[in-house]
């Protein structure tokens, strides 16, 4: 199996070919998150363990990250482990739906699967990271409900339009839309990700605000995003 080490200033992630890579948007969402001073921290689909180890860098909290993929589970440890904050990061291998904690989350966080229709990857583990096969928005929607806190935050990322599909099924589970950021891969080319954020308040006023990750030509990365992702990259 093909390996390789992607690395960031504070920590590296092993990652293969059986387990989604590093990639743009779970970056995005682990810089965006307010996570400074959350406690209690889960991480929906952890994969290689990005997310949790930007939360573990960026907070003092303690966090739990699940994966249905048992390769992700393997991988994420080896990366937890490595690190300096392996003493305040567990990470189980569980579905969400199955996923009992004694505890409530004051932040929960997730890069979820999000293709409906189309071609599903033959490879069982890329398809689980891909696909909504396991976790339906009715499944992450119902069970970030359960697991959060009455104050806490949700954050999560899909492209626009599984965005408002995913917002009007929240409502039915009394999680509400309090932010919401538009990612433009250029100032003249559509949104291509919203990260939103959620909580159990319902509040009158939606925080709307835009990144756009590159310049007129490829990877010449607008300055926004430079200062967004700077505590992690290593070139920026």
């Amino acid at each position: 199996m093909d390996e390789s080490i992607f690395k960031f200033k504070k920590f590296e992630i092993l990652q293969n070919s059986s387990v989604m890579k590093v990639g743009t948007d779970g970056v995005l969402l682990g810089a965006v998150a307010d996570c400074k001073d959350a406690k209690r921290i889960l991480d929906i689909g952890t994969g290689t363990g990005l997310i949790a180890l930007m939360m573990a860098q960026s907070s003092e909290a303690m966090i739990d990250c699940i994966d249905i993929n048992k390769h992700a589970v393997e991988l994420a440890e080896r990366n937890i482990l490595k690190s300096q904050w392996n003493d305040r990061i567990n990470i189980y291998f569980s579905s969400l739906q199955d996923f009992n904690p004694s505890v409530k989350y004051d932040l929960i966080i997730s890069n979820p699967p999000y293709f409906t229709n189309g071609i599903i990857a033959a490879d069982k583990n890329r398809a689980l990271a891909r696909h909504t096969v396991e976790l339906s928005y009715f499944h992450l929607a119902d069970n970030v409900a359960r697991l959060l806190d009455n104050n806490g935050k949700f954050y999560v990322i899909y492209p626009a339009a599984q965005s408002k599909q995913f917002e009007i099924i929240a409502k039915e589970y009394n999680m509400f839309v309090d932010l919401k950021i538009n990612i433009y891969p250029r100032h003249n080319l559509p949104v291509v990700r919203v990260i939103s954020g959620y909580s159990k308040l319902k509040n009158p006023v939606i925080k709307e605000d835009t990144i756009i990750l590159e310049n007129d030509t490829r990877h010449d990365f607008t300055e926004q995003y430079k200062n967004l992702t700077r505590e992690y990259y290593i070139n920026f």
